[in-house]
């Protein structure tokens, strides 16, 4: 086994290489799966579905800017950009909720055509920039009860938009994202429990309180036995789907899941498809690929000779690994049903562009990192000794 500094190639750059094939990896594999997922709805025209060719065409314009990122993209346009790309996040944020399209209750979207953006797609990235900037301009900003109270209104400023769309599951996620990120930052413990020991029942209060649906779908979850012709139709399809695949899965488009049985297979609930299908070799297959991407990004993180790459680095490998790690709970029953995609795999335009906007970013980052190991930084306590990849 080659320790990094006996690879003849940088650090950064082997684990920039390895992350691209990862990435390359999980859009392969979930276009593939799009495509077995939608088959039934085109088979009598023998056409490629439109969630294909859809998919396509945002993994190519995608793929465009993760390479743009990396190759072209100046390393110090990344933090002096952070700020305005932040305040954009929260204008688009704000005029969503007037001008964007209601679809189920729910203004998430803005609809240009034939084409629809999510801005709380961006939000994330934004945010992850933005508080990356804003703690590594004030490093003393964790120091004190002010400084920390006012980081927390700014994460609950930013959190509560997309919330109210209502989107709860990417607010969760972002504030858990956030609150990390000022971990990291080296705040005080003590201040960071008290802070969430007051706002976390709040919040979830008010999201409890406010919208039916969250109370619905915690009851739901409770007592699932009790709803499996409605509120937990699609949880109960999906577990069928993943025990009826067996080990090595029915084989490609044999599944009947897909046959209008399991709404919407394509999307959210695709990990259920890839059990159904390839069985559990699959899954662990996926989940194999998602886990060595993590685990070069924490490399990343314990490399970073800067604050700012560090929390940027840190945000964006919590929100990608959190993300993948919601979804799959969701669809094996482990966690209450919300809607977030599997990232790179699902389909989804928004999502899978900035997903790899924000995946480019942090190949970036990547191959910006000193060959030696840096001090410490934050809270996160870096050992002098080299880590092995493997």
């Amino acid at each position: 086994m080659l320790l990094p500094n006996h690879h003849p190639k940088r650090i950064g750059v082997l684990l920039s290489e390895n992350m691209i094939i990862c990435v390359i990896l999980l859009l392969g594999i979930g276009l593939f799966m799009v495509m077995d997922a939608t088959a039934p709805k085109n088979t009598s025209q023998g056409t490629i579905s439109l969630q294909v060719t859809k998919q396509l065409t945002w993994n190519v314009f995608g793929l465009f800017c993760f390479c743009t990122i990396i190759y072209i993209l100046p390393d110090r346009l990344i933090k002096n950009s952070a700020f305005w790309v932040g305040l954009l996040s929260f204008a688009l944020l704000a005029a969503v909720l007037v001008m964007g399209v209601d679809v189920k209750g729910a203004r998430r979207w803005f609809r240009f055509g034939m084409v629809s953006f999510q801005p709380s797609e961006l939000a994330k990235i934004g945010a992850i920039l933005f508080f990356g900037w804003y703690l590594d301009k004030r490093k003393d900003a964790v120091s004190s009860w002010f400084g920390m109270l006012a980081c927390m209104l700014m994460i609950l400023l930013m959190v509560g938009l997309i919330a109210i769309e209502p989107d709860l599951g990417n607010a969760a996620l972002l504030f858990a994202v956030l609150v990390g990120m000022l971990f990291i930052a080296g705040a005080n413990i003590k201040h960071l429990i008290c802070l969430l020991l007051i706002t976390l029942p709040l919040f979830m209060y008010g999201m409890y309180s406010k919208f039916d649906h969250v109370k619905k779908r915690l009851l739901v979850y409770l007592n699932p036995e009790d709803h499996i012709n409605d509120g937990f139709y699609q949880g109960h399809q999906a577990l069928i789907a993943l025990g009826s695949g067996g080990w090595s899965g029915k084989g490609v488009g044999q599944g009947l899941q897909k046959l209008y049985y399991l709404p919407e297979a394509h999307n959210d609930f695709i990990f259920a498809i890839i059990g159904e299908d390839l069985g559990f070799l699959g899954c662990a297959t996926v989940v194999g690929v998602y886990a060595m991407l993590v685990w070069y990004a924490i490399q990343v993180c314990l490399r970073c000779s800067d604050l700012f790459s560090l929390l940027v680095s840190f945000g964006i490998t919590c929100l990608f690994a959190g993300q993948a790690l919601f979804n799959i709970s969701v669809v094996t029953g482990m966690v209450p049903n919300k809607g977030i995609s599997l990232p790179l795999v699902s389909y989804g335009g928004s999502n899978a562009l900035f997903t790899l906007i924000g995946l480019g970013l942090l190949v970036k980052l990547t191959r910006s990192l000193p060959p030696d190991c840096p001090r410490d930084l934050g809270a996160i306590r870096n050992s002098p000794k080299k880590v092995p990849l493997f």
